[in-house]
């Protein structure tokens, strides 16, 4: 289940999330910094939209599970 109180793209940004990208066909899960996320939907695509759009590199299948993870900057 996609974390609800990210509505827009851009809001990974500013609450400076990365964002968790699950397959639904072979769950296999793939973690994009903010910006990048941003970069590949575009910042005022609502994330139900951008979960319809993902198409997964691995299996091929469309559809994934979209949701905001807290990661450590170690730069």
């Amino acid at each position: 289940m996609a974390d609800r109180t990210i509505r827009v793209v851009l809001d990974f940004e500013r609450r400076c999330q990365h964002a968790e990208i699950r397959c639904r066909t072979c769950r296999r899960t793939v973690i994009l910094p903010p910006k990048m996320i941003a970069k590949v939907y575009g910042p005022l695509t609502h994330v139900a939209d951008a979960e319809r759009r993902s198409r997964c590199r691995e299996c091929g299948g469309r559809g994934a599970t979209i949701r905001g993870v807290f990661r450590e900057y170690h730069g």
